[in-house]
């Protein structure tokens, strides 16, 4: 099952009521699943989770990278958010970053104290990167709660860098961000004019968002037509905030020479006029060995 075929989310409810959903509210059943489906959902990969278990009437949203499906609740969307945020970070970092710092617009982090750990290149909360990359970090947390965070870099860039940065981008469903995307374009080794620093803003709430519509949808419409109680929590302190904008700032070292012009290579190598190029080369080499070997024959 491919996670494009993921709906935003999942009402599990027993047979007969989804029977009778599809029958007679067809409009108000496209959420709706029995657990046979969801068991076999599971079998497929689609990950479910362990608390809440399982239930008729559990409202269930799709996570926001990944397959499959969490209970939402304050604490899930704190943790969402600040895992993106440290994605972001360790992004940024990849891509070559000396000095970084952002804050929360929003009061919706202050809300919770709990710590949160998220690992993240294989070292938890404090953003280290692989080291293979060449790429080493510093980072200088605030606390949780707190509305600032800095980190500083060496700023050294490489290719392999850069393209885990593009692969944490994906996974942390942030690829489609216009911002992020903007700076990963800007920060391509073959482009002409490398951003050196910006201050940008990102709304790292904007799909859980629209997922909470989506709950109180489901409530809504099946609250008068289902016999069970729906499992859902739409109480969050996010209905209060609206949205957590979080405040940037990137600055980046220079991308190495080197770097640049192997990337271009590599570019016109791995087009197709770049392919034509090259066959016509080793063809036109091909040709000239002949006719001199042609030459030198006749002439004995």
């Amino acid at each position: 099952m491919s996670t494009q075929d993921l709906k935003p989310a999942l009402c599990i409810l027993n047979p007969d009521d989804v029977y009778n959903l599809k029958n007679n509210h067809a409009e108000d059943s496209y959420y709706c699943i029995t657990p046979y489906e969801a068991l076999e959902m599971q079998s497929h990969g689609i990950t479910f989770p362990v608390e809440p278990h399982l239930q008729e009437g559990l409202v269930l949203t799709r996570e926001p990278h990944g397959r499959g499906y969490y209970y939402r609740t304050d604490e899930t969307d704190c943790r969402v958010i600040n895992e993106r945020c440290l994605a972001i970070e360790a992004i940024l970092s990849y891509l070559g970053g000396k000095e970084f710092r952002y804050s929360e617009t929003s009061s919706f982090r202050s809300k919770h104290s709990a710590d949160i750990d998220v690992e993240l290149g294989g070292k938890k909360s404090g953003v280290e990167v692989d080291t293979n990359t060449n790429v080493n970090t510093s980072t200088n947390q605030g606390e949780t709660g707190g509305k600032i965070v800095s980190a500083k870099w060496s700023g050294n860039y490489t290719h392999e860098g850069y393209l885990r940065a593009v692969e944490l981008a994906k996974a942390n469903g942030l690829i489609s961000d216009p911002t992020i995307a903007t700076l990963l374009e800007q920060r391509l080794p073959s482009h002409p004019n490398p951003i050196a620093s910006q201050e940008y803003h990102v709304n790292v709430t904007a799909d859980l968002d629209k997922s909470i519509h989506v709950l109180e949808d489901i409530s809504a419409n099946l609250q008068d037509k289902v016999g069970g109680h729906l499992k859902v929590d739409v109480n969050t302190s996010r209905k209060v905030d609206q949205s957590a904008t979080v405040d940037f700032f990137v600055s980046f070292g220079p991308i190495p020479i080197e770097v640049t012009q192997k990337a271009i290579e590599d570019e016109k190598a791995a087009s197709p006029g770049g392919k034509d190029k090259k066959w016509f080369w080793l063809v036109a080499a091909l040709v000239t060995i002949i006719a001199i070997s042609i030459v030198v024959y006749i002439v004995m």
